[in-house]
């Protein structure tokens, strides 16, 4: 369970609602790119729904946290498949590009 402090910190909503200023996702991270974060988190909180999207996050980006409503509520897919002719890399609904990952 994520703790009420990390909800009074987010940085940017992102809703799927009429009138939101943010809608997507990729916009979220576009809008990350516009300001500057400094060496802080940037968390991006991501209300319930169905995202259909491919995010990918660029190098210019670090220290990115998203924050969504719950398990069965906030949801990302995608529609890419080898079979459809994409390499297992770009099938990936979400990608952090970098020229070094590091895994644990």
């Amino acid at each position: 369970m994520v703790s009420e402090s990390v909800y009074s910190k987010v940085d940017v909503t992102v809703s799927q609602a009429k009138g939101s200023k943010v809608r997507t996702i990729q916009s979220a991270l576009d809008y990350t790119v516009s300001i500057n974060q400094g060496d802080g988190r940037f968390i991006i909180y991501i209300k319930r729904g169905v995202y259909r999207v491919k995010v990918e996050i660029g190098y210019d980006l670090k220290n990115i946290m998203f924050l969504g409503e719950g398990l069965r509520s906030t949801n990302s897919t995608g529609n890419r498949s080898v079979a459809g002719g994409f390499t297992t890399y770009s099938t990936a609904t979400v990608g952090k590009i970098s020229q070094f990952c590091k895994t644990g």
